[in-house]
């Protein structure tokens, strides 16, 4: 081995020739690993002293002259930092602390992505990405997108503040997870997935690389931006307030879902995937659109609120399936439109009332659903059946629609309403008769 000391740094050769190792003992049968170990010598914080430019190495404090994939970057100035043209590079960890605001944007190249890959420490008690509460992480370069990519086993990252993606036809931000089933990013903060038209996934991972405690946004002024993949925990919430996210193909197993689409112009559906909402699904607004629930599938919905828009229980037109809704809850119903438009005469989709801890409501503004639409009695304590605004006398089941009754219910539907059957409507007892005098049906 011999070392050299010149003017610009120190030079270490390594010659093949100069190391010998007795033959009985090599290695002692095992592999040899030389592993780059993190320390306080590799963090740098963000100036911007020189420049906005990632690279410069002035910008850094201390001065970063030799970039490595152990080095700890961190933005703590308690400003709002831009940094520009990132190239693809590796680094040790990701910092936002001190109320700072991180703006990082993607050095332009070929395709619409580079990527900031944050290297493994594999251990899980530590974060190669952490964003404190009161800081923010934004991706938002203009022409190429910048991709947060966890890389090795065992990588980690806690979102405690926000993080905002804007994306677009040719700069796709997103996070990645590089062949790491243990690796997680946890969300307890704010997490904004937003941008123009994109048809690419802005995540990549496993079901359970996402743990969201906060908050999820969808926000695209165009069609895309795919749906987060995640494990969504209680008290957390996902909300959509404009463009229709790709499918996650696997089921979605919200905590509570809100649907705010204001400047919805078309029709939007949510028919490629099953979904479970265990608290609350709530539609604000359609716009001058509709949002079409209408699948092959069995949803599980806790308590379903809509308070505006358009909201349709069927495909439009011939179909040749339909899907089932299970109501664990209550169905409000407080404005808006509510619709079934399939024309396929034997095609209903079910609203399927299963509780099993006391009757539950159910409750229709103006008018009955409209359209093929069956309505099943599966809760032994039957339904509140009521009515507002205009709702006030019959309650119509459309032609080609049915009421189930598949247990025995002495009371399956109580309400101050009249059921009236219109053509081709069935009626199904699918229990013991044990119907009490005066009873709605």
């Amino acid at each position: 081995i011999s070392a050299m000391q010149s003017n610009s740094g120190s030079t270490l050769t390594l010659q093949a020739d100069t190391i010998r190792v007795p033959a009985e003992h090599i290695l002692d049968n095992s592999s040899f690993t030389g592993r780059d170990v993190l320390n306080n010598s590799n963090v740098y914080s963000w100036t911007g002293a020189i420049s906005k430019e990632y690279a410069e190495p002035q910008n850094w404090m201390p001065t970063r002259t030799y970039p490595a994939f152990t080095d700890v970057l961190q933005f703590n100035s308690g400003n709002s930092d831009t940094v520009k043209n990132i190239p693809s590079t590796t680094i040790g960890k990701l910092l936002v602390t001190n109320n700072t605001t991180a703006i990082l944007q993607a050095k332009a190249g070929t395709g619409n992505s580079q990527k900031l890959s944050l290297n493994s420490d594999l251990n899980t008690a530590t974060h190669e990405l952490t964003v404190d509460q009161g800081s923010s992480l934004m991706l938002n370069g203009p022409t190429t997108g910048l991709i947060i990519e966890f890389k090795g086993d065992s990588s980690t990252g806690v979102l405690n503040g926000n993080m905002v993606m804007v994306s677009g036809p040719t700069n796709v931000q997103g996070v990645y997870f590089a062949n790491s089933i243990s690796s997680v990013l946890t969300i307890n903060g704010y997490f904004l997935n937003s941008g123009s038209t994109v048809y690419n996934n802005n995540f990549g991972g496993y079901n359970n690389s996402f743990v969201i405690y906060g908050t999820y946004e969808h926000n695209y002024s165009g069609s895309g931006g795919s749906l987060i993949p995640a494990k969504w925990m209680d008290g957390s919430l996902c909300k959509v307030t404009s463009g229709i996210p790709l499918p996650y193909s696997t089921e979605n197993n919200f905590y509570k879902l809100i649907y705010d689409c204001p400047g919805q112009t078309n029709l939007q559906t949510w028919a490629t995937s099953r979904m479970r909402v265990r608290d609350s699904f709530i539609v604000n607004s359609t716009g001058t659109g509709r949002l079409s629930l209408g699948n092959s599938y069995t949803d599980t919905v806790h308590h379903f609120v809509q308070r505006g828009g358009i909201v349709e229980l069927s495909a439009t037109g011939i179909n040749t399936t339909s899907g089932n809704i299970d109501i664990t809850g209550s169905w409000i119903q407080e404005n808006g439109i509510l619709t079934s438009p399939t024309t396929t005469a034997n095609i209903r989709p079910v609203l399927n009332f299963k509780a099993n801890n006391g009757i539950q409501t159910a409750s229709f503004y103006n008018t009955a659903p409209t359209g093929n639409l069956a309505y099943r009695i599966s809760n032994p304590a039957g339904i509140q059946l009521n009515g507002t605004g205009a709702l006030t006398t019959d309650f119509e089941i459309d032609t080609n629609s049915a009421i189930y009754l598949p247990l025995s219910l002495s009371s399956p539907i109580q309400s101050a309403l009249r059921l009236k059957y219109l053509e081709n409507t069935t009626l199904s007892f699918e229990g013991n008769g044990n119907i009490a005098p005066d009873t709605t049906i």
